[in-house]
């Protein structure tokens, strides 16, 4: 049975290098706010749960920096994120390596096609919304870890 805890901090992971680790790709249009968020609390529960999954953050049209409100707030619930410098283009040969990908925007429709791929667009704007938005994003991960733990 898997935890639900929000508690202690966790390190962010743009990249994995660790192939051993099975990869969840989170994507978001800008690759800065929801899919940072989700990754970060994915990871941060994987982690807690010794469980060998590792999420990634991507964009369709990447900002050039990270979202500072979304940071700041992670940052105040105790969750750091000290690997990860910018947003990262979501590429068709990065997807290859992923057991799922989690979309809250539109994707190409090869990602579809190719891909495990399942959308959490129901989430309004994180980065004026965050506490809103961060519940149901909770709620979507509650359930992707019960499907995890059934695989499991």
């Amino acid at each position: 049975m898997i935890v639900f805890i929000l508690l202690g901090q966790v390190s962010f992971y743009g990249q994995s290098k660790d192939s051993s680790l099975k990869k969840i790709i989170f994507v978001c249009e800008h690759g800065s706010a929801k899919s940072v968020v989700a990754a970060a609390y994915f990871n941060k529960l994987s982690q807690k749960n010794g469980l060998n999954y590792v999420a990634l953050t991507r964009g369709t049209k990447p900002d050039k920096e990270m979202n500072a409100s979304v940071l700041d707030s992670l940052k105040a619930e105790g969750i750091t994120m000290d690997s990860f410098n910018k947003p990262v283009k979501l590429e068709l040969e990065e997807a290859k390596g992923a057991v799922k990908i989690v979309a809250f925007c539109e994707l190409g429709k090869e990602y579809y096609e190719l891909f495990s791929v399942e959308s959490w667009m129901d989430l309004p704007p994180i980065s004026t919304k965050y506490t809103e938005s961060k519940a149901i994003l909770l709620e979507h991960m509650r359930k992707l870890f019960k499907s995890i733990e059934k695989k499991n």
